[in-house]
């Protein structure tokens, strides 16, 4: 069947747990790219703040272009990730590595750091294929904003795990939704097969073979649906055994008077002259059992028409001493 309940069952159990399966891991990688992320800029945070706290110690006095002029490698030589220095116009005019650009860095990091606050930004640069992670921070001299010194690290290693936690997950959820499945069958076994039972006892009541009972007792909606089902069976039998026991009823109550006429009507077709006197009993006994037939129809006419709802009983109250 290709709208079974079983299908049925087990596409939507499927689609719930294969949504369920990638909400929940796509969160899971979410939180943990997080932390992650988190960790490398907290590392990332504690090499500026030691590079800027060396800096205000030994050259706070120094203005941008003395420190271009003097030793300023020394900044970063305290840590080991690439440093570059910017001036106010957001230009690189010094970097660890020897990266240069005429273009302003534009990034939300740097652009915190110009304002006195620090910034951070994860994206591409030009010169590397990797994910980058920068800190920036503003340097001051005499109290005002000179430059920004900014640290940058590579997210290589952090996406690489992150990566392989991807596929973990991935495998975890197809063991999960597999496992999943072989539950939701045998779940869906428990429902589908009681149905299938009812199913076919009601088949073979609808063939009349009111004999038949189903077996299932269950205290569930199958089980009263069952229980519900024998129930009828039982009264449609015994509307059955009502209704032979009416038409036996009525059949011999309309033998009587047609007994009746037919006999008259034979002994009528025998007389001859001079018997006037039996022949007006014979069609007076005729007349009276002919009009008792007429009263039965009428009588079961209106009973079909009480059975099919057409007409309906008046009800009154009445004295029972009366009639007594």
């Amino acid at each position: 069947m290709k709208n079974s309940i079983s299908k049925r069952l087990m596409g939507n159990f499927v689609l719930i747990i294969v949504l369920t399966v990638l909400f929940l891991e796509l969160a899971l990688l979410r939180g943990i790219k997080h932390y992650l992320y988190q960790n490398v800029e907290d590392l990332l945070t504690s090499k500026i703040e030691i590079t800027t706290d060396f800096y205000q110690r030994y050259f706070s006095s120094y203005s941008l272009e003395d420190l271009l002029v003097d030793d300023v490698d020394v900044l970063w030589r305290q840590v080991d990730s690439q440093v570059q220095i910017l001036n106010l116009n957001k230009e690189i005019i010094m970097d660890s590595i020897g990266y240069f650009s005429s273009t302003p860095v534009n990034t939300p990091d740097v652009t915190k750091a110009i304002l006195g606050e620090e910034g951070s930004w994860v994206g591409f640069a030009e010169y590397s294929k990797d994910r980058l992670m920068a800190v920036s921070r503003p340097l001051y001299s005499d109290g005002k904003i000179i430059g920004i010194i900014r640290v940058i690290g590579s997210l290589q290693e952090t996406d690489a795990d992150l990566r392989r936690m991807g596929w973990v997950f991935a495998w975890v959820g197809v063991f999960v939704m597999g496992l999943a499945l072989f539950f939701e069958r045998l779940l869906a076994k428990t429902i589908v097969d009681p149905i299938r039972s009812l199913t076919a006892v009601a088949e073979l009541m609808g063939d009349l073979r009111l004999q038949v009972r189903s077996d299932i007792n269950q205290s569930d909606e199958i089980g009263k649906l069952a229980h519900t089902l024998n129930l009828m069976a039982d009264e449609i039998l015994k509307r059955e055994q009502i209704k032979n026991d009416f038409i036996t009823s009525v059949s011999h109550e309309l033998r009587t008077p047609l007994t009746s006429i037919k006999g008259w009507a034979i002994t009528l077709e025998s007389c001859g002259e001079g018997e006037e006197e039996l022949i007006s009993e014979g069609l007076g006994i005729i007349e009276h059992e002919a009009d008792r037939l007429t009263k039965m129809v009428e009588e079961l006419l209106d009973f079909s028409r009480f059975i099919s709802g057409r007409i309906a009983l008046e009800k009154k109250e009445f004295s029972l001493e009366y009639l007594l």
